[in-house]
């Protein structure tokens, strides 16, 4: 039986732009759903390598603390887009409002480009889209692994749209990542990421989604999650179809 959910991801997870993250994240709103625990373990600006460091270095940790199996963890990771990348420095000034686990680590993105030297030599010198899907795939093969291998349940969601195809170099990657495992299928259906499914609803002037947005995923991944089977049982459900509170009034 699921009695928590580690949820990670970029901003989009962290619900940057709510009026009350504490209460209107799509992790809260599917735990409330649920009716089990739920921690958010997402920062803004994060990089899907950021997202698999900070599971791994604090999954055990937030479990043993409560006193629970790896069994009766679900962990649902929100993968964000290629262009994000991230160094470790130890003497440049660190942001206060980051985990211990992740001090010292500086993002990267499209976002700092012509302000943030690092930035700019890496996508000058070192950027490629094609080993970036390559870098992600393989990461993703060695994370599922990792949890599946130590007994957790795992589900996987994407904040925006697959930008496939998938290079050559990669294929043997994605062929060993378990499809049912990801909201909408590997590669995931067009509509099914964060991002497309609340098109339409409010956001702030960021782009944002709002709590209306929030709402509206959770209960589609409520609804993902109490009709697809854990990956050890599967003539059972995670969750009794009945445990998702609140109606889905469309489907992805």
């Amino acid at each position: 039986m699921i009695r928590l959910i580690v949820a990670n991801g970029d901003s989009y997870t962290q619900g940057v732009g709510l009026d009350d993250p504490s209460r209107e994240t799509w992790p809260v709103v599917l735990a409330g759903m649920l009716g089990i625990d739920h921690v958010n373990l997402a920062r803004f600006a994060s990089p899907n390598r950021r997202t698999v460091r900070s599971t791994v270095r604090r999954l055990d940790a937030l479990r043993i603390e409560r006193g629970l199996t790896p069994p009766e963890v679900l962990i649902v990771i929100a993968w964000t887009e290629f262009r994000r990348h991230d160094y470790y420095s130890a003497t440049e000034r660190v942001d206060q409002r980051d985990h211990a686990t992740d001090r010292g680590w500086h993002r990267m993105g499209m976002w700092r480009r012509g302000a943030h030297q690092p930035t700019d030599a890496f996508f000058d010198h070192l950027w490629s889209e094609e080993g970036a899907i390559a870098e992600f795939l393989l990461d993703w093969v060695l994370f599922d692994h990792y949890l599946r291998e130590r007994g957790y349940h795992r589900r996987y969601v994407f904040t925006f749209p697959f930008s496939g195809p998938v290079p050559d170099i990669a294929a043997e990657f994605a062929e060993q990542l378990p499809a049912d495992t990801v909201l909408g299928g590997l590669p995931p259906r067009p509509g099914t990421s964060f991002d497309e499914a609340v098109e339409g609803l409010p956001r702030a002037d960021d782009g944002h989604p709002l709590a209306e947005g929030h709402a509206w995923f959770a209960r589609q991944l409520a609804a993902w999650l109490t009709a697809t089977p854990p990956d050890t049982r599967p003539e059972r459900p995670l969750f009794p179809v009945s445990a998702a509170r609140g109606p889905s009034d469309r489907t992805l």
